[in-house]
């Protein structure tokens, strides 16, 4: 684990959105950083069940990369557009950029 956390948002308007060749997002997280994905990056989660492929933004406090959407492990409750607040993963996990093969540890690009 990290030491210190990163502040991301669940991406507004991105239910129906596809990847192109995976199946689902969390296949795609998965392939892409070749992990099992199996927890809920969210530090004040952390659960194992109903995984899937949440789509991020970056607070644009922490990093220069704030208009761009990521794909993260979240569980269905984390990953719901209700969930309008700051959640916060740590600074060493690793994020897939939507549309793209290209991952990069969320430390990396704040």
């Amino acid at each position: 684990m990290g030491s210190s956390n990163c502040k991301v948002y669940n991406a507004t308007g991105t239910t129906g959105y596809k990847p192109k060749g995976s199946g689902s997002w969390i296949k795609k997280y998965r392939s892409v950083t070749e992990s099992d994905a199996s927890v809920c990056v969210n530090v004040e989660c952390r659960n194992k069940i109903n995984i899937c492929g949440a789509h991020l933004v970056l607070d644009p406090e922490d990093c220069d990369n704030y208009n761009r959407t990521f794909i993260a492990p979240f569980c269905k409750a984390c990953n719901h557009y209700s969930k309008t607040g700051v959640i916060e993963i740590d600074e060493d996990t690793w994020v897939v950029m939507v549309n793209s093969y290209y991952m990069v540890k969320v430390k990396n690009i704040m």
